[in-house]
């Protein structure tokens, strides 16, 4: 498992105002040179298998969408009056997500 470039292309791609972006864009963004290629893409299949991240079909890199998950474990928080928020434990595109009361089928607060 390479740790390299881990860390530096989940914070990148984590950031706030990171929009998907290709394989070599993400190279440039990052600094990593022709040499390391093979070492950075390695990482990227790494984090993709650990569904840490996701390429798309166009080759698009970004934090994994909530789309298609039966469950989705995070910290829930209710506010006063009746709807709350999901922060999900795993980051996701999609980021914290607002249910109505009525979304409210299954918490478990184990």
């Amino acid at each position: 498992m390479s740790l390299r470039f881990r860390r530096r292309l989940l914070d990148h791609v984590r950031h706030s105002s990171y929009t998907p972006r290709r394989v070599l864009e993400l190279m440039q963004d990052l600094g990593v040179v022709e040499a390391d290629k093979d070492e950075f893409q390695g990482t990227l299949t790494e984090l993709n298998a650990e569904k840490l991240l996701e390429t798309s079909p166009s080759g698009l890199v970004q934090l994994p969408s909530l789309a298609g998950r039966a469950e989705i474990l995070g910290t829930f928080r209710k506010h006063a009056k009746g709807f709350g928020f999901v922060n999900p434990t795993d980051l996701v595109r999609e980021g914290e997500l607002i249910l109505s009361d009525t979304k409210w089928l299954v918490l478990d607060e184990g």
